[in-house]
């Protein structure tokens, strides 16, 4: 039995050469198509961020408020529990780092720190408010 042609081979065959590309194929040198990164890889990469403070990760604290990803963009909202924070921006650089190493399929990266709504301990994982004897 004959293996079945792809689109672009019957084409090139009805036109000769190589007739027009198959409507699936990139143009030569034109960038792939960007995937959209599920959610959970996005969590997973930032539960390798540990507040230096605390000893648990941002997620466990519940200090990442929002996930939005596109193709190729991952964009991320996270809080501290007060503005005073110290730790504020050196947490936020270490967001990016890790979903930039996890992620290499997001050209686009940005982390962002909010302050509203303000954050509160009912924002943390049962296991982090175990951890720390609440």
């Amino acid at each position: 039995m004959a293996k079945p042609r792809s689109l672009g081979e019957r084409l090139r065959g009805l036109f000769g050469g190589d007739g027009p590309a198959a409507p699936d194929a990139a143009p030569p040198g034109a960038p792939a198509e960007a995937a959209v990164v599920p959610e959970s890889r996005v969590r997973d990469a930032l539960r390798t961020v540990v507040d230096p403070e605390v000893g648990i990760d941002i997620v466990a604290l519940g200090l990442v408020y929002a996930i939005e990803t596109s193709p190729g963009r991952v964009r991320v909202d996270m809080t501290m529990t007060t503005p005073a924070c110290p730790s504020g921006p050196q947490l936020r650089d270490e967001a990016a780092r890790a979903l930039e190493g996890a992620l290499p399929e997001a050209r686009e990266i940005d982390v962002r720190l909010v302050w509203d709504p303000p954050w509160t301990p009912a924002r943390m994982s049962a296991a982090a408010k175990k951890r720390l004897g609440w």
